[in-house]
């Protein structure tokens, strides 16, 4: 039986500059780009009002790029 990784995860800085150096350098496909906030997104992460930007991009293999943006709280409160 093999091993598969579904996706890969990184907490950047700056999203908004990364996604198209990803995008147009790399080659990865946009899939999905959203910002969450909310109770439940508080919840899950355990920080009151959180607020964030996520994308994900494809590699078209069945592999996906996640990266997450911290909007509240910033880098410097965590």
């Amino acid at each position: 039986m093999g091993m598969r990784m579904y996706h890969t995860g990184w907490v950047v800085r700056d999203i908004d500059s990364l996604v198209p150096f990803y995008r147009d350098v790399v080659g990865l496909k946009d899939v999905r780009y959203a910002e969450r906030k909310g109770p439940a997104v508080a919840q899950a992460l355990g920080y009151e009002n959180a607020h964030l930007k996520v994308a994900f991009l494809s590699s078209g293999d069945g592999h996906f790029l996640e990266m997450v943006q911290y909007l509240n709280p910033s880098p410097s409160d965590r």
